[in-house]
């Protein structure tokens, strides 16, 4: 697609053909076990994350679920504390 005849026609692409083009330049063939062993790892990091179990409410949940409960949490909070405050839009 870089090399395409037509690449000065896809104008809207100019960013995306810059990506490309960067990415030809400091790509060596040098570090392609170094990238596998990156993926590797990265991939472990993500099994070992979602496997996680952390003993909270009663239950174990994973970090997604606790994120999902802690954004909850906030917002509940946030609620109860408007309740709270008074109301200054009917002042007039």
């Amino acid at each position: 697609m870089y090399n395409s005849k037509f690449k000065d026609e896809l104008k809207s692409g100019e960013h995306y053909f810059n990506l490309i083009e960067t990415t030809l330049k400091v790509f060596s063939d040098e570090i392609i076990d170094d990238l596998k062993e990156e993926n590797k790892l990265s991939s472990e990091y993500t099994k070992t994350y979602i496997k996680r179990k952390i003993p909270f409410d009663n239950g174990e949940h994973n970090l997604s679920a606790i994120a999902k409960i802690h954004k909850m949490l906030i917002v509940k909070f946030a609620m109860q504390q408007q309740k709270q405050l008074p109301n200054f839009s009917k002042i007039t």
